[in-house]
């Protein structure tokens, strides 16, 4: 894939100058829709999870099953925006990673979720530890981080066997009491040595192997869409044949070794755990996706994927109060009718703040760094 993407914009370079932008400062469209409909699919995914009386239907569990490689992905390719852009060094993504991890820690798990921190490997602790991960590994060459990329998908089933792989993920609620207090503390000192380290590289809820092989992967496509300066389009006959190519062949090593597809306390992504075939076919359906983003990113169509994309981070921390505080309450394991029009209800609401957000940017150029982070 990597390959054909090479000659793809070989070709380009060569044959139509037009076809790259030079500008590219601005912000990257195919980018913003990428981040829309993993947004999307996202909100699907957790509202189901939290909502929707099982057994899911298998469409449902796979539209939502792309989402966090998507995003993982994309969190890796603007690392290597900002050090072809601007020159970002480690220090840089390593305040931004550390920013990640105390936002997944003080919002999402004591704040939203009433969770002890730092144990689940919710997606953001992974993105934060990836992001000077990939900073430190993107001057190498690009055939030596492809090794490392595949070394790490390739480990993943492996340690899945060899150490094994949970069906539930834990975690300990905030004590409200000294005798709950007392219990998780035992508790917790007694997974602290048995179980912590496995849940964050093998089983926990997005563990080091594979996830950050996406973001390794994202930074080399990084060097590719921006390289010399430029930034190429991925929107070639030869990049949507070849995504075509590596989700087939996804399909059926994924059909032939299927994993457990475990549904952990209500979520039911296909992904637990990720499986050679999940991987192979969720780069396809990314390379896929960019096709379709870049093929002609100024349709109308896409202008609210595009709003949504621009304040990813804001509406994944705004979704989760929502479902958890408010839909919660009353929806209870309702059915696949009542969850399309939550599902309704709540893209909709997430695309209004998030229209509302494009105006507050625009109005407020010269916000505090740590504002503009969290909403775009």
């Amino acid at each position: 894939m990597i390959d054909v993407i090479k000659r793809s914009l070989q070709n380009q370079q060569s044959g139509n100058p037009q076809s790259l932008m030079t500008h590219h400062s601005q912000r990257d469209s195919a980018i913003d829709i990428l981040r829309g409909i993993a947004i999307i699919t996202m909100l699907l995914a957790n509202l189901m999870g939290s909502t929707t009386a099982e057994p899911h239907p298998l469409s449902l569990r796979a539209a939502g099953s792309f989402a966090a490689p998507l995003f993982i992905l994309l969190a890796g390719m603007m690392v290597g925006r900002g050090i072809e852009k601007k020159g970002y060094n480690i220090s840089y993504f390593s305040k931004r990673g550390l920013f990640l991890i105390l936002i997944a820690a003080i919002i999402c798990d004591m704040l939203i979720w009433g969770v002890l921190p730092f144990l689940n490997m919710e997606v953001l602790y992974l993105i934060g530890i990836s992001l000077p991960i990939v900073a430190a590994l993107y001057r190498l060459p690009v055939k030596l981080q492809l090794l490392i990329v595949i070394a790490i998908f390739a480990l993943t089933p492996l340690l899945q066997t060899l150490v094994g792989y949970k069906p539930g993920v834990f975690g300990y609620f905030i004590p409200k009491s000294q005798a709950t207090l007392d219990y998780v503390l035992t508790d917790l000192h007694r997974f602290l040595q048995t179980g912590y380290l496995k849940q964050v590289f093998i089983d926990g809820w997005f563990p080091v192997f594979p996830w950050i092989g996406f973001a390794l992967l994202g930074g080399v496509i990084a060097k590719l869409r921006w390289a010399n300066n430029q930034q190429h389009k991925f929107a070639s006959r030869r990049i949507l044949i070849g995504s075509i190519l590596v989700v087939t062949i996804g399909i059926i090593i994924w059909r032939a070794y299927p994993g457990a597809l475990y549904v952990r306390l209500g979520f039911s992504e296909l992904f637990y755990p990720a499986t050679p075939g999940y991987i192979v076919t969720a780069i396809g359906v990314i390379a896929l996706l960019f096709w379709i983003a870049d093929k002609q990113p100024q349709l109308s169509i896409w202008r609210p994927v595009k709003i949504m994309g621009e304040s990813a981070l804001f509406l994944y921390l705004l979704h989760w109060i929502i479902i958890d505080h408010i839909i919660d309450r009353f929806a209870q394991k309702i059915d696949i009718n009542e969850l399309l029009l939550w599902y309704l209800l709540l893209i909709s609401t997430c695309f209004g703040i998030a229209y509302l957000l494009t105006i507050v940017r625009k109005k407020s150029p010269n916000m505090p760094a740590a504002v503009k982070f969290i909403l775009g």
